[in-house]
């Protein structure tokens, strides 16, 4: 099947408005009529938001897409190294649970690159709700290894890692901006090494090609580039989530 929708529940469920996903069959072009028919379906059903992901070379699928209102709102880029030995940092170790608060301020002072916080027509209350729970799910057992740095006894950066088979993958990785340029990143990442040194062959990790500071941190630490895709996001203008009086840019 060229086209695939399918319903995001996480995010549906923190936002109180239905979200989901659009998958294009890698080397296909939509059909227009195909694409039309789902996005007054989107509107009959009360969809506020779709996201689809592209090669960034998609022929003119992108552009098929934006003529039913998809707008291009990032490049993420997409960078894997294997695993190998190194020693964990002293200051890098397991999140427990008095660690979630301190993860959930790094959280929200640290993200601005993310797709949600890219998009001018997300409200910023709307992405921050979705990158708090997704911290929090991550630190109370998505992730295979939480793993904190901590200054002074407290958490001032996290990598959220996940494994699949014998990959691991940083889902979540961010610094406080008052700890950064302390060399706190390259410590997590070491300690994603360490702790997946024996049980994963490779580790991947992807971030938004405006993220410089990430991109040159995941390269000095042996990362290459793998893919680079672009994402976009339809959203109906008849349609809000239903946030505080303080939503909005």
């Amino acid at each position: 099947m060229t086209l695939a929708y399918a319903p995001s529940p996480f995010e549906s469920d923190i936002l109180g408005v239905p979200v989901g996903r659009l998958s294009v069959a890698e080397g296909e072009q939509p059909q227009p009529h195909a694409l039309a028919a789902l996005a007054d379906g989107w509107r009959a059903d009360g969809v506020w938001l779709v996201a689809c992901r592209l090669p960034e070379a998609s022929g003119d699928a992108e552009s098929r897409l934006a003529e039913v209102g998809f707008r291009r709102v990032e490049t993420l880029v997409t960078f894997r190294r294997t695993v190998t030995p190194v020693a964990a940092p002293e200051d890098v170790g397991l999140a427990e649970e008095t660690d979630i608060v301190a993860c959930l301020e790094v959280a929200a002072a640290a993200f601005t690159f993310d797709r949600l916080h890219a998009d001018p027509l997300v409200p910023d209350e709307a992405a921050d709700r979705v990158r708090a729970a997704w911290v929090t799910n991550n630190l109370r057992g998505r992730a295979a290894a939480p793993l904190v740095v901590r200054a002074d006894g407290r958490a001032v950066g996290f990598n959220l890692c996940l494994l699949t088979g014998r990959e691991a993958a940083i889902d979540l990785i961010a610094v406080h901006p008052d700890h950064q340029g302390r060399g706190c990143g390259r410590r997590l990442i070491d300690g994603a090494l360490a702790h997946f040194h024996g049980h994963a062959d490779a580790i991947r990790v992807g971030t938004q090609a405006e993220n410089g500071p990430s991109i040159a941190l995941y390269r000095a630490t042996g990362f290459g580039e793998i893919s680079r895709q672009v994402t976009l996001h339809w959203i109906n203008p008849d349609l809000a989530p239903p946030l505080g009086d303080g939503a909005g840019r």
